[in-house]
């Protein structure tokens, strides 16, 4: 019977261990997947070079009061090959803007991107993050923080859909915009 109550007592020490070991925060591994989220436009590359094209890129964590939304700034100003057969490379540079809410484990394209999930995440922010986390990020007095300005977010999730698709996302820059595509015809004719 002692035997029992301490396997049972173990179990339960090691389940509460591996859950608080869980519940740290990895940002390697946030970095990296949100620096993968950038890398739609490059085609089929080899595994190898994706990985080192992902390493390069730059990232800044954009410093907030809330303690579940991590913002991030991906800076994109490399060289892309889309593909070696057809010699198209993409050439620019700009910014994607990425949130992640630890709450719920989920990543928000926020600018940069030709879609984004800015309503996703407003909402989710309601139902995951505590009310104190939200205000803090969105109602505060400063709520600028890095290139995010929260208030433009705010104002931007309050329009209707079709006011929405009527005014367009002014918050960031599209990164389709911003970069732009040449082709090896193009060069080999200057030559």
């Amino acid at each position: 019977m002692i035997i029992k109550k301490l396997s049972f007592l173990i179990l339960i020490l090691l389940s509460v261990s591996i859950q608080g070991q869980e519940s740290k925060i990895d940002t390697s591994n946030i970095a990296f997947k949100a620096k993968l989220m950038t890398m739609f436009r490059t085609g089929v590359n080899d595994s190898t070079s994706l990985i080192k094209k992902i390493q390069s890129q730059k990232i800044e964590f954009v410093e907030n009061p809330s303690k579940s939304i991590i913002l991030m700034k991906i800076i994109f100003n490399q060289n892309v090959i889309l593909s070696k057969n057809e010699g198209r490379t993409v050439f620019g540079s700009c910014n994607y803007y990425i949130a992640f809410n630890n709450s719920n484990s989920k990543f928000y394209r926020i600018g940069g991107f030709d879609n984004n999930d800015v309503i996703e995440f407003i909402e989710d922010m309601g139902t995951y993050s505590s009310k104190i986390d939200e205000a803090l990020l969105f109602y505060n007095l400063n709520n600028v923080y890095g290139d995010f300005d929260m208030e433009c977010i705010s104002i931007y999730s309050e329009l209707s859909e079709r006011k929405r698709k009527k005014r367009g996302y002014k918050c960031f820059k599209k990164c389709s915009k911003e970069l732009f595509t040449d082709w090896k015809n193009m060069l080999d004719d200057k030559k």
